[in-house]
């Protein structure tokens, strides 16, 4: 396994994204990524909250929580390239938020800040993850709720996509993701609940289909399973995307 105790390397995550710059607008929910991670968010933040997203750049998913649920947003990335890109989507949409390029292991934000702390496809990239997920509770109030989300390649996803793309597998830490393992992270804590399960519609665009199919193959490939995706209900088993875990403190 590639990865270590430390945030990959800024390099490595913006990999690619320096030739293709986002869309300075709201993501959309015709892309089924999107609308798994709205609807796992829009049942847990209510207007006003204030609320972290841990691992934010470039900014599409908070924007979103700021614009929809008029909440009081915070990002937090190491990434200053990705927090400047962060930055001009919320000019572009007058957006208010908090915006700090530091490591969450050094951070200056205080314990117990917030209503809901949420991190999408983060904490899966390390070979410990204890630290970083003790730190999303701990950053959260009295009440509130830490959210993390990881992709579900422990079942048949990882299957498909070792054949398709084994550097992208090696970079994830396999052995979290069961619902097990992801739960015994907070063992100990001063939690009121914890709860794991697997999440979302049938999303195809977790594999990289590219690496070994002709670009107009891989592209039909997506675009049927995104339209198969959006019939299917949100809690699908070995098929849901995501592997959640929920904390209420």
């Amino acid at each position: 396994m590639s990865i270590n105790n430390n945030e990959i390397t800024e390099k490595d995550h913006w990999e690619g994204f320096h030739q293709k710059q986002p869309r300075m607008k709201l993501p959309s929910k015709l892309v089924i990524t999107t609308r798994n991670i709205q609807d796992l968010l829009g049942k847990n933040i209510s207007a006003g909250q204030k609320v972290l997203e841990i691992g934010f750049a470039p900014g599409k998913q908070l924007s979103y929580v700021a614009s929809k649920y008029h909440a009081n947003v915070t990002g937090l990335d190491y990434s200053s390239f990705g927090v400047e890109t962060a930055k001009k989507l919320f000019d572009a949409l007058n957006i208010n938020a908090e915006v700090l390029c530091e490591s969450i292991f050094e951070t200056s934000l205080k314990d117990e800040t917030f209503d809901v702390v949420y991190s999408i496809g983060v904490v899966e990239h390390f070979n410990d993850p204890t630290e970083i997920i003790r730190k999303h509770v701990r950053l959260t109030k009295k009440g509130g709720k830490a959210i993390l989300a990881i992709p579900n390649y422990g079942g048949v996803y990882g299957k498909i996509q070792k054949w398709f793309d084994s550097a992208n597998i090696d970079i994830h830490n396999l052995e979290m993701m069961n619902e097990r393992a992801f739960g015994e992270f907070v063992r100990g804590m001063n939690c009121e609940q914890v709860e794991v399960y697997r999440y979302g519609r049938f999303d195809p665009s977790i594999i990289s289909w590219r690496s070994k199919l002709p670009k107009v193959v891989a592209r039909l490939i997506n675009y049927l399973g995104t339209a198969v995706g959006h019939l299917m209900p949100t809690r699908m088993g070995a098929l849901s995307p995501w592997l959640i875990l929920e904390v209420r403190k």
